[in-house]
């Protein structure tokens, strides 16, 4: 690829349908790979690719790995552009671990859903993800375990459909209003410090969380008179609400009120 980097007008680089093995960048400066926003690596040999290699290329917003033999896909990738990434029809079986965190993506890239089989953890912490297409996304991503979408401008968190493998949900300093969990996997530890939740409903909750962390959130505890009342069933379950150093383990029915609403942390870029 270093053949290419001193190339200021390239914008468009096509080396599909040969038989390279292997991508080799060496170390680059800001000055290379200028105006390069597309590059298709389709119907090639390559089994290893590191996305990290092509960071700090600028204008990039498409990479396509199709029709190769790559079993592993490695190495965080930052780019302030929308990407397209194409590894439909490789050899991916064993879990992979994607990081597209400190972005600016506003919706979860398309390839995630088709493109990469057996996602086992995906950070998408540090971006501008809005909406509930998130939570519709992850009825796909049979095989995750871990997601952590923190410091992003999401108002709800609505896993009716949770996938059944997630066992860490960390959503910390979003927008949160209102979250729900009905079905988890047991022992799920879920993670919303720094919201904005001001309601909530234990029945909401499934009985599988086994630690939900929401310090710093303006919870209204009115449902604690109703579960004093019985109205309310309570559950075995760690929670965080307190401004204690360490989280402290209890059940439902002796978790404090939390009145941090003035320490709640503002959206991150």
């Amino acid at each position: 690829m270093d053949v290419f980097r001193t190339l200021a007008q390239l914008r468009d680089l096509d080396l599909s349908n040969n038989k390279i093995e292997y991508l080799y960048f060496k170390d680059r400066s800001d000055m290379d790979f200028p105006a390069l926003a597309k590059i298709q690596m389709a119907h090639n040999l390559l089994k290893t690719i590191s996305v990290y290699a092509f960071n700090g290329m600028k204008s990039l917003d498409m990479l396509n790995f199709a029709h190769n033999r790559i079993t592993h896909v490695h190495g965080p990738f930052a780019s302030d552009n929308m990407f397209k990434l194409t590894l439909s029809h490789n050899q991916l079986s064993r879990r992979s671990f994607v990081h597209i965190d400190h972005n600016s993506l506003e919706s979860v890239p398309a390839c995630l859903k088709d493109g990469i089989p057996r996602l086992y953890e995906l950070h998408l912490n540090f971006n501008m993800l809005t909406g509930t297409e998130i939570w519709n996304t992850l009825d796909t991503m049979k095989d995750l375990v871990t997601l952590d979408v923190s410091y992003n401008r999401l108002t709800k968190a609505m896993f009716n459909n949770i996938t059944l493998s997630l066992q860490l949900l960390k959503m910390r300093n979003n927008q949160i209003r209102r979250l729900s969990v009905p079905f988890a996997k047991k022992d799920v530890i879920i993670d919303v410090e720094c919201n904005a939740i001001d309601k909530f409903d234990p029945r909401t909750l499934s009985r599988h969380v086994k630690a939900l962390d929401m310090r710093c959130n303006p919870v209204d505890c009115s449902w604690k008179a109703k579960m004093d009342m019985n109205e309310v069933p309570v559950t075995s379950t760690s929670v965080y609400g307190t401004h204690e150093a360490e989280p402290r383990t209890s059940s439902f029915g002796h978790h404090h009120c939390n009145s941090c609403s003035s320490r709640i942390m503002p959206f991150v870029n």
